[in-house]
């Protein structure tokens, strides 16, 4: 029995439901401030529209390799088909929406792994709407907010966290072949994880997802790391009355000259030299500071 299609377009309206949460979750990855919401909403578009993209590829490289539009007969044949046709032609149009749009303003490698969930959830989103369309079983989409829509956004962890690092990472971590390997690291991942599935091995596809979220929690920590826009805690100096020299506030003799130093000295930011208070951070030039070390 076929679902009423008021139901059929509540569950689509649904689809939207896991690419929501997951765009407030990226979001949060870019330390430096929040990115705007006009951009992300044109990635999140532009990935939906990669689906066409997808799938007028799909239909043209058929006529010329039969092969391209349906998994062959040996296990083999299988994973080729979803390594090539599936994982490369996808990850590839969903590189271009980032490439193509937002890619020339990164400013931290961070956004690279930011625009990478974006387009691919809402590719994964206008998938999700076309399979519910199509069965017109709502409840396929159970399976799907746990297994495509976090499964796309981790795959396209590796060419995003690449074109984050070419962008806007140290000059030397710059490599454009960093990019290729990116892509087609997330269109192996993408196509095992698909042939699993096709193969009726689901634990395994799990496994694979677990193991893919870990290197995203270390890829999202290494962007961090490498970001110019990063704030490194610094901790506030004072002066010694002998040699005047500038020592941690939290001294007890001068590093410089040996002599014992006195309490309740004035305490400055090793940033910019001004005047602090005992918390918070620099109030001249908002330097990040330990907030351990500001305690009287």
């Amino acid at each position: 029995m076929t679902a009423p299609w008021p139901s059929t377009l509540a569950a689509v309206l649904m689809s939207l439901g896991p690419g929501l949460v997951w765009l407030d979750y990226l979001r949060r990855l870019n330390p430096g401030r929040p990115e705007s919401w006009a951009r992300i909403g044109l990635v999140f578009l532009l990935g939906v529209l990669s689906t066409q993209a997808v799938l007028f590829t799909t239909r043209a490289a058929g006529q010329f390799f039969p092969g391209a539009t349906h998994p062959g007969p040996s296990p083999l044949d299988r994973l080729f088909y979803f390594v090539v046709w599936v994982g490369l032609v996808e990850e590839t149009f969903k590189l271009l929406a980032v490439r193509l749009s937002v890619y020339r303003r990164f400013q931290e490698p961070s956004q690279g792994l930011l625009f990478a969930g974006v387009a691919a959830l809402g590719f994964a989103t206008a998938e999700n709407a076309v399979y519910i369309l199509r069965l017109e079983d709502p409840s396929i989409l159970l399976q799907r907010w746990i297994l495509s829509t976090f499964g796309h956004v981790l795959m396209a962890m590796f060419w995003g966290y690449a074109l984050g690092v070419t962008r806007a990472g140290p000059l030397e971590e710059r490599r454009p072949a960093l990019v290729l390997r990116g892509l087609s690291l997330s269109a192996a991942v993408h196509g095992l994880f698909d042939w699993l599935l096709y193969q009726g091995w689901s634990l395994a596809a799990v496994l694979l997802l677990a193991l893919i979220w870990k290197l995203f929690l270390a890829r999202t920590r290494q962007a961090a790391r490498l970001s110019p826009l990063r704030r490194i805690p610094r901790r506030a100096v004072r002066e010694c009355p002998a040699c005047r020299a500038l020592v941690r506030r939290d001294a007890t003799w001068c590093t410089a000259c040996g002599e014992i130093l006195p309490q309740g000295t004035e305490a400055f930011c090793p940033a910019c030299l001004g005047a602090v208070g005992a918390s918070g951070d620099c109030p001249h030039c908002g330097a990040g500071l330990v907030p351990g070390d500001l305690e009287p």
